[in-house]
């Protein structure tokens, strides 16, 4: 009878350590996946801030192009302003030399 007992506790103690073995097994493969869907949400996040801050730098460099197109055309129509003040001076030199002649 303790050999029916002792063989019934082992068979038992067997079958409990199995699903013990089987039951962890299965709570690491999820533990793995879920950590996994963390680094992807992760990089996701990241990969999204990324973007975030790219566009806004588009943004800024957007805003900084057409300001500086804006000196730019000031600019341009500033210089074109002195050639031809430059022209007249060049003309007005040509012609007092003339009457110095």
């Amino acid at each position: 009878m303790n050999n029916n007992i002792d063989n019934r506790l082992a068979n038992n103690d067997e079958d409990f350590m199995a699903a013990y073995r089987g039951h962890m097994q299965m709570v690491e493969r999820e533990l793995e996946s879920l950590k996994a869907k963390t680094n992807e949400s992760e990089f996701i996040m990241k990969k999204d801030e990324r973007v975030k801050k790219l566009e806004a730098q588009m943004a800024w460099f957007r805003e900084e192009a057409l300001v500086l197109q804006v000196s730019n055309k000031k600019l341009m129509e500033e210089i074109t302003e002195w050639k031809s003040k430059c022209e007249d001076v060049e003309e007005e030199k040509k012609y007092m030399e003339a009457l110095r002649q």
